[in-house]
């Protein structure tokens, strides 16, 4: 999904007061993307780079600055990040230890 039909998205569904602020549109875009909602708690780096649009790279530039979780395999790879970090990254909610919001 592009991240221009997902904003709109999202802001029409805040813009109706039916629609409850309990994470439902969270998971409604986690869902349009494919993502797995029973259980599976990590993204996997190449969903990751397709849910953002960015290179292996730039995921892994924002991992080693802390913008997203880095969740470590077996050895010193890493497979991913958790979903929660990527919702919050994707809403602009990322916040360092110092409390400096990205």
């Amino acid at each position: 999904m592009k991240a221009e039909v997902e904003i709109a998205m999202r802001m029409l569904l805040l813009a109706d007061s039916s629609v409850p602020p309990d994470g439902r549109i969270d998971k409604a875009v986690d869902i349009l993307r494919g993502l797995n909602h029973d259980g599976e708690e990590i993204v996997r780096t190449n969903m990751v780079c397709s849910i953002l649009h960015m290179s292996q790279s730039q995921v892994k530039n924002l991992m080693d600055k802390g913008r997203l979780v880095k969740i470590m395999g077996s050895g010193e790879k890493c497979i991913g990040t958790s979903r929660e970090s990527l919702r919050q990254f994707i809403r602009g909610e990322i916040r360092l230890p110092n409390g400096t919001i990205f």
